[in-house]
């Protein structure tokens, strides 16, 4: 029983790691493109 708690625990904790993960990506690639636009949009 308690290994399955582990392996629950553990699975969240990745869940939450790779959304973390692909959060920050996506904040990164839309600060870039949006800078991007702008400066494209300035000049």
């Amino acid at each position: 029983m308690k290994m399955v708690v582990g392996k629950l625990k553990a699975r969240r904790f990745v869940q939450n790691l790779v959304a973390e993960v692909v959060a920050d990506l996506l904040m990164l690639s839309s600060g870039i493109v949006i800078g991007y636009h702008l400066k494209t949009l300035m000049f």
